[in-house]
């Protein structure tokens, strides 16, 4: 994975083990896992929490993503 300018991504580790957690869980637990992007005037505790957490990193993520676990039923 490159980005558009050729580099690597930014923190392209803790992604790749996020995706891994991520799968495993789906299949032990029959469930999907999805992100949504939220603007931050429609989420305006998650925007405070997120800037309050940006003070602390080194780096801060552009958007909020929130995680969504939708249940998957047997056709």
């Amino acid at each position: 994975m490159r980005t558009s300018d050729g580099r690597t991504p930014a923190n392209l580790d803790l992604f790749l083990a996020l995706d891994q957690e991520i799968t495993a869980t789906e299949k032990k637990h029959g469930i999907l896992v999805g992100f949504w992007y939220i603007p931050r005037k429609y989420n305006t505790i998650a925007d405070r929490l997120a800037k309050d957490a940006a003070k602390c990193a080194p780096t801060a993520l552009p958007r909020i993503l929130v995680p969504t676990v939708i249940p998957v039923l047997p056709n």
